[in-house]
């Protein structure tokens, strides 16, 4: 009786793992719409091809999140006001940040703009005060981007990388 029980435990518990983070994502398709977890540090599953307005603004339990290659789009406020927000991986893939996408993430202390970059909106990462570095990877700046008003805090400082 004790070994079914643990067995059964166990089984439950590899359960949760796997099929609790996959409940968290309110997908539309292959767009993220909301998070609904509670984990500090998330990975948004691969297959995933954009990540919705407002998606998981506001929440302020999030420390680091990875985005998967294959998202072109991050929506308008998807991490707005995400003040626990200290890492953020954004692969090359990502054209377009929305508008306050990334507004009042406070402890993001640095961001990595990838290289296909066509729009980065209006304040994406307005009110992140402690954001010091914005590294500009393979990113060339001209006609081809748009850069939406306030899109940086004013004391960020822009590192070119090849």
């Amino acid at each position: 009786m004790r070994k079914t029980v643990c067995m059964l435990a166990l089984a439950v518990a590899v359960c949760v793992g796997v099929w609790g983070q996959s409940r968290d994502f309110v997908m539309d398709g292959t767009t993220l719409i909301s998070y609904r977890g509670i984990a500090a540090n998330v990975t948004i599953p691969a297959g995933v091809t954009a990540i919705g307005d407002h998606a998981f603004s506001l929440y302020s339990g999030l420390a680091s999140v990875t985005i998967p290659e294959g998202v072109t789009a991050i929506g308008d406020f998807a991490f707005a006001g995400c003040g626990g927000l200290t890492s953020v991986t954004i692969p090359a893939s990502v054209t377009r940040i929305g508008d306050s996408a990334f507004a009042y993430c406070y402890n993001l202390p640095r961001v990595t703009i990838p290289p296909n970059i066509a729009y980065i909106g209006f304040a994406a990462f307005g009110g992140c005060n402690n954001l010091s570095a914005v590294m500009l990877h393979g990113v060339i700046i001209n006609d081809r981007i748009t850069i939406g008003a306030d899109a940086f805090p004013a004391a960020a400082r822009f590192v070119y990388l090849d």
